[in-house]
């Protein structure tokens, strides 16, 4: 009861917040700016009925305060809704907003709108799906009497840094998803920065003035950014600017081993845990896995991260005793707990995504997102482990870690990253076997599918987070969205290999709409078969003009295995193909048993590289689009009346695939010969 009353605590909000908001006068060190009211801008690149006009953020650090100005336009009806409507974010434990003026332009005429009885104080919690809550909260206000051509400006003061961190660092942008007439940064400080803009070579103009340097960056008629799907969220797409008091890497480090250097006396709880795990075995991998398992099952991920919180881990014996945190808590206590049983262990902070990008930014408290552990065993073997991810499988040294690439250790005297290479395959196998009762019959389907690695991992919480008749509702959905008319002969079951990290699940269907209408040739049905699995995901490009690096699902391996029982004998020409190149590598293979009439298609695909550089893109494209019309193959035969009486799926076997995979465009339909009064089987192939 004490948890849940500590955490309803922690969500409720006083009313005592509505004095953290007041007026003030914009500060006196502010550089003011005045803005074009038609700036020199693109207007074909407007969106969402608004143009910036102005966007200037200026950091005064020995003042420990964040100074924002905003002006936008209203050039149509439909930017009312948003533009009308501001919020103001800042966490309560350590900072104080002062709302500096709010006013709306009309024309000549200037109405002041600050009022601060029209503003709400609500809780923000943007991560509270993740079971995060950082005790942010929204200065919100509606602004009423809002109309097309208005521009409403404002600015606002934030007063207050965490206490936690004893260096300045904090990221910017210059640009935004429309066009911007003016956008302006400052930072003034007694130091040196460091500093890095990015998707621009823009330089700052640094002044001086009474011991204060002026950093100023400063841009006019900026474009609107240039976005496109599918690109690596470590790739900036925004004109990113990054500023830091911090000289190097060392410093980070020796301010994170001062940060999680929680001294504690171990409880009872604490001595339980620990007693425990060494009583299961005195073998170091052991030790290491059974702490593991314990620190990502038992304590449950729940952060409550207000003020310095969000730095800073709580005590080992604060987080056995509630049995929650979050990936500090759970880092620091693994940590504990493998060097109490004699293991080398080292939090170790890295960001999620960003990846190879994290080199290139100027040092930072602020650039990291998660933390994890480190370990190396009495071999000196180099492991790493994610302790907020559940009911992991594998051995020791064989437990999956994420592909987050690169990691600062917090260990003395360490000055640079780890470069953690994924070392996993994460590769699913699906076999599937369709037994066929007669052309334009109906045909049982079943389904092997192997997961390893990370797939296991996910499958196994998917079992234990739903209901058995969730899942197989799932999987019928997905079916059907196949063949449209599926029905369940038998639930899906699953066997689970943990130490192996294998889970693998069995699934069973009548399949009702196998044959359909060739419409490549009249008076024929026909029945397509193709590796799902791989087509799931297969990122096949719109088109080729593009600007920006193409993402790919890395690492990840596919293989699937098609077999068709037919009900007679078959002629089938046998085929071997293969598409290699620095970002996947694919094979497919059709065979024929004819003792057995089974015809087995065996496909094979596996991503080389976590993205597709703009140089390699066209190569890319064709290569990938290859595959993709290739893939698969379909069998036909002359119509047989009674097969497709009551049949009412009238679309192309083309319509079949498209249905599934609409975002990777038609298969092509193979075009086949061979005997007549016999079905004829072929792969189209390059």
């Amino acid at each position: 009861m004490k948890t849940y009353l500590h955490i309803l605590g922690f969500l409720c909000i006083s009313l005592n917040f509505y004095a953290q908001i007041k007026t003030q006068s914009t500060p006196n060190w502010v550089v003011d700016y005045d803005y074009e009211i038609s700036p020199n801008i693109n207007e074909s690149e407007l969106s969402n009925g608004v143009i910036s006009l102005l966007y200037t953020e200026q950091v005064n650090i020995p003042e420990q305060t964040y100074y924002a100005k905003i002006a936008t336009k209203i050039t149509e009806n439909v930017g009312i809704q948003d533009a009308s409507t501001i919020n103001i974010n800042y966490d309560p434990s350590y900072q104080q907003l002062f709302i500096n003026h709010l006013i709306v332009k009309r024309g000549s005429e200037v109405i002041d709108k600050l009022n601060l009885d029209d503003f709400e104080v609500l809780r923000r919690e943007s991560n509270s799906e993740s079971y995060i809550y950082d005790g942010s909260l929204s200065a919100m206000v509606h602004l009423s009497d809002i109309r097309t051509g208005d521009i409403i400006e404002y600015s606002y003061s934030i007063k207050g840094f965490n206490p936690i961190d004893n260096k300045f660092s904090s990221s910017f942008v210059l640009d935004n998803y429309i066009p911007m007439g003016l956008s302006a940064i400052h930072v003034f400080t007694k130091n040196d920065l460091n500093f890095k803009l990015f998707n621009d070579d823009l330089e700052p103009l640094v002044t001086e003035k009474n011991g204060l340097k002026n950093y100023e960056w400063k841009l006019e008629n900026t474009s609107a950014a240039d976005l496109e799907d599918n690109v690596p969220a470590w790739k900036l797409l925004y004109k990113n600017l990054m500023v830091s008091e911090y000289q190097d890497w060392d410093e980070v480090v020796d301010w994170g081993t001062k940060v999680y250097d929680i001294p504690f006396t171990p409880n009872t709880k604490y001595k339980e845990v620990l007693d425990k795990i060494k009583s299961t075995s005195q073998h170091e991998p052991d030790l290491i896995l059974n702490a593991l398992n314990f620190v990502q099952d038992e304590i449950r991920y729940l952060g409550l991260e207000s003020g310095m919180s969000a730095y800073k881990p709580h005590s080992p014996n604060e987080v056995i005793n509630q049995r929650f945190g979050d990936c500090k808590d759970k880092s620091l206590l693994l940590v504990s707990l493998l060097k109490d049983l004699g293991v080398e262990a080292y939090p170790m902070l890295v960001n999620t995504y960003l990846k190879k990008t994290i080199l290139d930014l100027p040092p930072s408290t602020k650039v990291f997102d998660h933390c994890v552990v480190k370990v190396i065993d009495q071999k000196g073997n180099e492991m790493w482990y994610d302790p907020t991810i559940q009911n992991q499988g594998g051995l020791y040294n064989t437990t999956y870690f994420p592909d987050y690439r690169y990691g600062l250790v917090l260990k003395d005297g360490n000055f640079e990253f780890d470069e953690i290479f994924p070392f996993m395959d994460n590769k699913t196998e699906v076999i599937d076997d369709f037994y066929l009762e007669a052309v334009g019959g109906n045909a049982v389907l079943e389904v092997k599918t192997v997961y390893r690695e990370s797939g296991a991992d996910e499958m196994r919480n998917y079992f234990k987070n739903n209901s058995l008749s969730g899942i197989k509702g799932e999987f019928k959905d997905y079916y059907n969205r196949l063949y449209k008319s599926v029905k369940v002969l038998e639930e899906p079951r699953y066997e689970d290999d943990s130490l192996s990290n294998a889970f693998v699940v069995y699934e069973k269907y009548q399949i009702d709409s196998l044959w359909n209408p060739y419409q490549l040739k009249q008076n024929y049905i026909a029945a397509e078969f193709f590796p799902y699995s791989i087509y799931d995901v297969l990122l096949v490009p719109n088109g080729t003009d593009r600007k920006q690096p193409f993402n790919l699902m890395f690492p990840m391996t596919k293989q699937h295995t098609v077999k068709i029982h037919l009900p007679s004998d078959w002629t089938v020409q046998t085929l071997d193909e293969m598409v290699s190149n620095d970002h996947f590598y694919y094979t497919d293979k059709v065979t024929y048993d004819k003792k057995n009439r089974i015809l087995k298609g065996e496909y094979y695909f596996k991503t080389q590289n976590d993205y597709v550089p703009i140089s390699d893109f066209n190569k890319y494209y064709n290569e990938v689009n290859k595959v993709s019309s290739n893939m698969g193959y379909t069998i036909y035969h002359p119509s047989v009346s009674l097969a497709l009486k009551g049949n009412d799926n009238n679309f192309p076997v083309k319509k079949v695939i498209s249905s599934l995979l609409w975002i990777f465009g038609i298969i092509m339909v193979v075009v086949v010969v061979g005997l007549f009064a016999f079905v004829i089987l072929n792969s189209k192939k390059t």
